[in-house]
């Protein structure tokens, strides 16, 4: 069933409308990393991030977006989760077209959850990072981006590092 929609998904972001970026057009972006790790000899750790997207416009290099972000960490018996929602702004160094590799930078504030067991507790975070967009068609492209982020909580603070790897389409 997951596999379906996935593909559906990925079938929906190749048949976006018109080159990208009029003010006022949409973006959707999905992108995720996963990564399995060790810490000396210890058990497995296995990370895996998925964030997604929904942006407008406001000119033709300027992107205004809401995100979602979904972290899992799977390791010595336990997961923990941490979900957040928020919004942030992409902003693209030129305008795409097929075949082009084009940079961005990118910010995002949120608002986050983390859940261990029974433990759960709320916070805020920031995002912001930089990566580049590759133009499979005029509307589509695949993206790589590298983002440092910071979460802080009640009594912790959780900073890092990540490459996200996705898609991004146009309408």
């Amino acid at each position: 069933m997951n596999t379906k929609i996935i593909s559906l998904i990925i079938a929906g972001l190749f048949t976006a409308s018109s080159a990208m970026a009029a003010e006022g057009q949409t973006e959707v972006s999905v992108s995720g990393q996963m990564d399995n790790s060790s810490v000396d000899g210890g058990a497995d750790t296995t990370v895996t991030v998925v964030t997604a997207s929904l942006g407008q416009y406001i000119s033709p290099l300027l992107v205004v977006r809401g995100n979602v972000l979904l972290a899992s960490t799977e390791g010595s018996g336990s997961t923990t989760t941490l979900t957040g929602v928020g919004a942030g702004i992409k902003f693209y160094v030129a305008e795409g077209a097929k075949s082009a590799w084009v940079p961005f930078a990118l910010a995002n504030i949120n608002f986050v959850s983390l859940e261990s067991g029974t433990f759960n507790e709320s916070g805020y975070g920031a995002s912001g990072g930089v990566g580049v967009s590759n133009f499979i068609t005029e509307d589509v492209s695949f993206d790589i981006t590298g983002e440092a982020y910071s979460n802080t909580f009640a009594d912790s603070t959780q900073d890092g590092t990540r490459i996200l790897f996705g898609l991004t389409a146009r309408y």
